[in-house]
């Protein structure tokens, strides 16, 4: 699966890169995170995981942004914060999932999984 990856943080962007490109995923990493939006309709990804406390442009807003180019795009959003503050957020429920840091790297496989799933039927 090609996968866009967004977070302000080299180290956590190079560990989820690398892990998940052990499992078979071919991913694209950005620092930031309007040049993946500007890059998003030339990359054809299936799924975007993205940080959400970014100095830029937060998660939320690169989601929305996003879902305006493409309203059936699969987004996970992640936070090192309590995403219980995100969730009360109308515009927020258009993620596919949230996951909190440090990642429960299983979690995030089955979540990859699932979208797997979505898009064979979609297709």
């Amino acid at each position: 699966m090609k996968i866009m990856l967004i977070d302000d943080e080299i180290h956590e962007l190079n560990s989820l890169a690398t892990a998940l490109i052990a499992h078979g995923h071919d991913c694209i990493s950005y620092q930031n995170p309007r040049e993946a939006v500007v890059t998003y309709t030339e990359s054809f990804c299936e799924l975007v995981i993205s940080d959400i406390r970014m100095p830029e442009m937060s998660g939320i807003d690169l989601m929305l942004q996003i879902k305006k180019i493409d309203p059936e795009a699969k987004i996970i959003l992640i936070s090192g914060y309590i995403l219980q503050d995100y969730s009360l957020s109308k515009s927020v429920k258009q993620a596919f999932a949230f996951l909190n840091k440090p990642l429960n790297f299983t979690k995030l496989t089955e979540l990859i999984r699932d979208v797997e799933n979505l898009t064979r039927v979609q297709s």
